[in-house]
């Protein structure tokens, strides 16, 4: 006799959210020398509960592949949350994945990264997780 598993169930999100918003640079080298800094703003949203359930990541000079995978990103954390995968869980795939921009970011909470996606895991991490040392990269 085969068992029925239990459909996932989504807890949807109050009308009125507690959330941050942190921004971020990573400065980077463009192939023909010259200097730029790409801003990152995550912004965070919790439920009446205070637990993170929604993710936006918005990013300055990006064109359409790279913000679009940054919304694809948010859109994957923010719905995976709300049907409870614990947070550890979808930061671990983010982190320590290596291509640029990437390096020392000048922040003194995040002072480097290895992407813009181990920067927003670390964040989320040090900000929601249940250890707030994890992910953090020491100089």
């Amino acid at each position: 006799m085969s068992e029925s598993i239990p459909s996932p169930t989504r807890s949807p999100m109050p009308e009125v959210r507690d959330g941050i918003t942190r921004k971020f640079m990573i400065p980077y080298t463009h192939k023909d020398g010259t200097k730029d800094k790409l801003k990152l703003y995550i912004t965070a949203n919790t439920d009446e509960h205070g637990q993170l359930k929604e993710v936006f990541i918005k990013a300055d000079k990006m064109g359409g592949l790279a913000s679009g995978a940054l919304d694809a990103v948010a859109t994957m954390l923010s719905i995976a949350l709300q049907y409870g995968i614990p947070l550890e869980v979808l930061t671990s795939k983010l982190r320590r994945n290596l291509f640029g921009p990437s390096g020392f970011t000048g922040d003194k909470e995040f002072p480097s990264c290895s992407s813009p996606f181990d920067l927003i895991a670390q964040f989320l991490d040090k900000k929601f997780g249940k250890d707030p040392t994890i992910g953090i990269v020491s100089q």
